[in-house]
C-alpha cells in the first residue's frame, strides 16, 4: 500500500508506564507503513523545541492517535503525589484530548493485559476515552497482536481518508454554495437596479440567472412575472412604434410621389402650353406674311401694266435724249446763260433725268422704275 505522510499516526505513551512496548510498535508500524508516517516524542521530537508545542502541532495533524495504557497509566502519580492525570498540563491528557477534540480516530492499546479506564475515573475531557473501542498488544501474542493493529489503522487510515474526501467536498460545496449566494445577491442587486431604470430586457436576464443559480428563490420568480409582463407591453408598445413610424414613412413617400406627379404634370402641362403659344405664334406669323403677300397682290393686281409702260417709256426717252445729244440736233446752251429751255422737274412732273439727262443713274432703282417700296 502507498506509505501515509508524515505525522498521520501518532503513539502517545508514558515512559515510566510502556516505553518498553511503545519502541517496539514504533518499529513494527514503521516498517508497515513507513516511518515517515509515525510520530513518537523520543524519535521526532528535534533538541531544543518546545516540547508541549511540539506535541499539540503533531496531535493537530495526525489523522489517528494510537493511545498505549498499561496499568499504571491511569494511576501514575507525580514527586509531590498528585495523579498526573488530573494535571491539565499532563504531556498524555493534551495528547489525548487534543485528538478528542478534533473527533479523529483515537485506539486505545491495552498493554498486557491492562483494563480500559472507566469514564467516572477520567478528567472531564477525556471521559469519552472510555466509549472507544480498544485493541490488544501482549508480549506473548505481540507479533499478531501488532500485525492486527496495523490491519485496525489501515482501516481506520482509509475511513479517515473517506472522511477527508467528504469533509473536502463538503467544504468546497460550502464555498460553492457561499459563491451562489454571492452570485445570488449581486445579481438580485442588478435586477433591482435595472427595474429601477425601466430596463426590463436586463432585468429579465438578471432575473433568469439569478433562478439557474436558484431555482426556489420565490422574490427572483415573483419580480421575473412582473417583468415579464412589463417586457411584453413594452415589445407590444415598441411594435406599435414600428407600426405607426412605417405609416408614416409610407405616407411621406406617398405625398414625395404624389408631389413628384404633380410637379410632373405641372411641367408637361408648361411645355405643352409653351408648344401651343409657339405654334400660335408661328400661326399669326405666317398669317402675317400671307396678309403681306396679299397686299402686294392685289396693290399689283390694280395697278395692272403702268409700272411696265411708264419704266419703258423713260427709257427710251433716255436713249432718244443721248441719240440727239450726239448728232447735234439739239442747240448747246449758252454757257453764260441759264438754260432757257430747261424743263424744270417741278413744272412738268418727270424725273429730273429727263430734263437732264446727263443726271440719269447708271442703274435703274425701284423709285425711278415707279416701284415704291411698302
Amino acid at each position: 500500500m502507498t506509505a501515509p505522510q508524515k505525522g498521520r499516526i501518532f503513539i502517545s505513551y508514558r515512559r515510566i508506564d510502556t516505553s518498553g512496548y511503545a519502541g517496539r510498535i514504533f518499529d513494527r508500524l514503521s516498517v508497515h507503513f513507513g516511518k515517515d508516517a509515525i510520530f513518537m516524542d523520543v524519535s521526532t521530537i528535534e533538541a531544543g523545541l518546545d516540547f508541549v508545542t511540539v506535541l499539540e502541532n503533531a496531535v493537530q495533524s495526525c489523522d489517528v492517535l494510537v493511545a498505549l495504557i498499561g496499568w499504571q497509566w491511569l494511576n501514575l502519580k507525580d514527586e509531590d503525589g498528585n495523579r498526573r492525570l488530573d494535571n491539565p498540563e499532563d504531556f498524555v491528557r493534551v495528547e489525548i484530548a487534543a485528538a478528542l477534540s478534533r473527533d479523529i480516530r483515537v485506539i486505545p492499546v491495552l498493554v498486557n493485559g491492562a483494563r480500559m479506564p472507566r469514564s467516572a475515573d477520567l478528567p472531564e475531557n477525556l471521559k469519552s476515552l472510555s466509549r472507544r473501542n480498544n485493541s490488544e498488544v501482549n508480549h506473548r501474542s505481540f507479533d499478531a497482536d501488532v500485525r492486527h493493529l496495523a490491519e485496525q489503522l489501515e482501516l481506520a487510515l482509509r475511513a479517515t481518508e473517506q472522511t477527508k474526501a467528504m469533509k473536502v467536498r463538503a467544504l468546497a460545496e460550502k464555498e460553492a454554495h457561499a459563491q451562489r449566494k454571492a452570485q445570488v445577491e449581486k445579481l438580485s442587486t442588478q435586477a433591482d437596479t435595472a427595474i429601477n431604470l425601466h430596463d426590463w430586457e436586463l432585468a429579465e436576464k438578471k432575473l433568469k440567472n439569478t433562478l439557474a443559480l436558484d431555482p426556489k428563490n420565490i422574490q427572483a420568480q415573483a419580480k421575473l412575472e412582473i417583468v415579464e409582463e412589463k417586457l411584453a407591453d413594452f415589445e407590444e408598445e415598441k411594435k406599435r412604434e414600428n407600426r405607426e413610424r412605417e405609416e408614416t414613412r409610407q405616407k411621406q413617400a406617398k405625398q414625395a410621389q404624389e408631389e413628384k406627379a404633380r410637379a410632373g404634370s405641372e411641367r408637361l402641362a408648361h411645355e405643352k402650353r409653351a408648344a401651343e403659344e409657339k405654334a400660335r405664334e408661328d400661326a399669326l406669323k405666317k398669317e402675317r406674311q400671307q396678309e403681306r403677300a396679299e397686299t402686294f397682290k392685289k396693290f399689283f393686281s390694280r395697278m395692272g401694266k403702268l409700272p411696265f409702260f411708264i419704266g419703258g417709256g423713260i427709257v427710251l426717252l433716255f436713249i432718244l435724249g443721248n441719240i440727239i445729244s450726239q448728232i447735234g440736233f439739239l442747240p448747246k446752251p449758252e454757257p453764260t446763260k441759264a438754260p432757257a429751255t430747261a424743263i424744270s422737274a417741278k413744272s412738268t412732273s418727270l424725273p429730273t433725268f429727263i430734263a437732264n439727262p446727263t443726271e440719269l443713274p447708271s442703274t435703274p432703282t425701284p423709285a425711278v422704275l415707279g416701284i415704291g417700296s411698302t
